[in-house]
C-alpha cells in the first residue's frame, strides 16, 4: 500500500459519521411528539367527559393513563437504543481501523475491551476523549446487562448513581457524540502511527 493510499484511508477513517443515528433520533422524536399531542387532546376530552358525568369517563381516563405510561416506556427505549447504536457504531469503526492497521490483532476478539487493549501497541487510555468512550462503553453495558446504573459506571462517572434508572440518555447521547468523534479521530491517528507503508 502506498503512502498516499495510506494517507487517504487514514483521512477517511478519521471521519465518524452519525447521520443515520441522528435521523433515527429525529424520526423517533417526531413520532413521540405527535403521539404526545394526540394523548394531550384525548386527555382534554376525558376531562370534559368527567365534567359531564359520562359513565365511561373513568374507564377512558384509565385507558389514557396506560397510553401515557406506554409512551414514556417507548421514549426511554428509544434513548437506550441510541446509546447502544452509538457504541456499536464506535466498536465497528474501531474494529475496522485496527484490522487495517494492526495485522497481528485478532478481529473476532476486538469487541471485548480487555482484548482490544491487549491488541493495541499504545495505551487506549492515552487517546484523546478516552473518558467519553469509556462512559459510552459502560452506559452500553448498563443498558444491555443491568437496565439500571451499574456499579462500574457509577464508580467511574459519579454523575450516574448506582441502582438508579438510566434516565437522561438522550442528553448523554448528545453530550458524548462529539467527544466520540474526537476519540475516533485520535484513535485513528494512533493506529496509523503504528503502520508504515512498504
Amino acid at each position: 500500500m502506498s503512502i498516499r493510499h495510506l494517507s487517504v484511508l487514514k483521512n477517511l477513517d478519521q471521519v465518524f459519521d452519525t447521520y443515520d443515528l441522528d435521523e433515527f433520533r429525529d424520526l423517533f422524536t417526531t413520532s413521540l411528539s405527535r403521539r404526545e399531542a394526540d394523548l394531550t387532546k384525548a386527555s382534554s376530552e376525558a376531562n370534559a367527559m368527567a365534567s359531564a358525568d359520562d359513565e365511561h369517563a373513568e374507564g377512558y381516563a384509565s385507558h389514557l393513563e396506560d397510553r401515557w405510561m406506554m409512551l414514556k416506556e417507548v421514549s426511554d427505549l428509544s434513548c437506550q437504543l441510541l446509546i447502544v447504536a452509538l457504541f456499536r457504531q464506535t466498536e465497528l469503526h474501531i474494529k475496522r481501523v485496527v484490522g487495517r492497521t494492526i495485522p497481528s490483532a485478532n478481529p473476532s476478539s476486538l469487541f471485548q475491551f480487555k482484548a482490544l487493549k491487549g491488541a493495541l501497541p499504545f495505551p487506549i487510555e492515552s487517546v484523546a476523549n478516552f473518558n467519553a468512550f469509556n462512559e459510552l462503553r459502560m452506559l452500553n453495558n448498563a443498558v444491555k446487562h443491568q437496565g439500571v446504573v451499574s456499579q462500574e459506571l457509577s464508580s467511574n462517572f459519579p454523575v450516574w448513581i448506582v441502582g438508579e434508572a438510566l434516565t437522561g440518555l438522550d442528553a448523554a447521547y448528545e453530550r458524548l457524540k462529539p467527544a466520540i468523534a474526537g476519540f475516533i479521530a485520535s484513535f485513528v491517528v494512533n493506529c496509523y502511527g503504528t503502520k508504515t507503508a512498504p
